[in-house]
């Protein structure tokens, strides 16, 4: 999980079908992701959270107000406006937030995982991907089908090994390529993805995996991970874009919750 960058935190509370606590659970994985156990949403923002989100950045940044945020309103540099710029376009709009940075996020751990020969694992190379998008590609026209990409990845989940560590269960891997590609026919095309590659890459040929980033001089060290079964500490959060606070307690013995962490900026 990336670190949290200021401001906003979200709190999304998601039914499961097992009774309600608030105690942290160990990942059934063993791995500190999420297990397939767990039940993600594969739209990263329902319709009201992705208004919040665009109305926060809107109020933030679009200094004129003219809808659009430029790179020089956004003013925090070009990596950090490229994350927000989801269409490559040069500017972000509230479709862009709509769009939600999570399926980029979703498409590098799938590649790296699924893609690749593991003799580097924490990278993926251009002949790589195409060698991995062959094996999965069965009637071999160049489109893959989530059929077909269903069953290689059971194929490779079943026999495979990868320090790169499953999707969240219930996240559409499938689909988040085809967005973030522009593959619009429900098959993710070959010539699409390596467009893809090639413009996530800068044409450098081999996308690695970035190392944790390290603490700032000075920073505060995290607190220690809460041990299995111990209770979550409590906290009040309040909505980005206003409206009733909400506290973790409150859930407490009614319903078991999830916790998701990001950042609107």
């Amino acid at each position: 999980m990336l670190p949290i960058r200021q401001l906003t935190i979200c709190l999304a509370v998601a039914l499961l079908t097992l009774g309600g606590c608030c105690c942290v659970q160990e990942p059934a994985c063993g791995h500190p992701w999420p297990g397939d156990e767990i039940v993600a949403i594969p739209e990263p923002y329902p319709p009201a959270q992705r208004t919040t989100a665009w109305l926060y950045l809107a109020a933030k940044h679009d200094k004129d107000g003219d809808g659009v945020i430029t790179a020089e309103e956004y003013g925090r540099g070009p990596k950090a406006f490229a994350n927000l710029d989801r269409d490559g376009n040069g500017k972000v709009t509230a479709s862009d937030v709509g769009h939600g940075p999570i399926h980029a996020h979703v498409v590098k751990a799938t590649l790296l995982r699924y893609f690749q020969d593991d003799e580097r694992p924490m990278d993926v190379t251009r002949d790589e991907l195409k060698a991995g998008f062959a094996k999965y590609d069965s009637n071999a026209d160049g489109k893959l089908s989530a059929k077909e990409f269903a069953i290689g990845r059971e194929a490779f989940d079943d026999t495979g090994k990868s320090v790169i560590p499953k999707m969240v269960g219930g996240m559409d891997v499938h689909r988040s390529m085809r967005l973030e590609t522009g593959s619009d026919d429900g098959r993710v095309h070959l010539s699409a993805l390596m467009a893809y590659f090639d413009k996530m890459t800068a044409g450098a040929g081999v996308f690695t995996m970035p190392p944790p980033r390290a603490r700032p001089p000075g920073a505060k060290a995290p607190p220690a991970a809460a041990a299995e079964g111990e209770p979550a500490p409590d906290f009040t959060l309040q909505p980005p874009g206003g409206g009733t606070p909400v506290t973790l307690s409150a859930f407490r013995g009614k319903r078991p919750v999830a916790l998701i962490f990001g950042s609107y900026t």
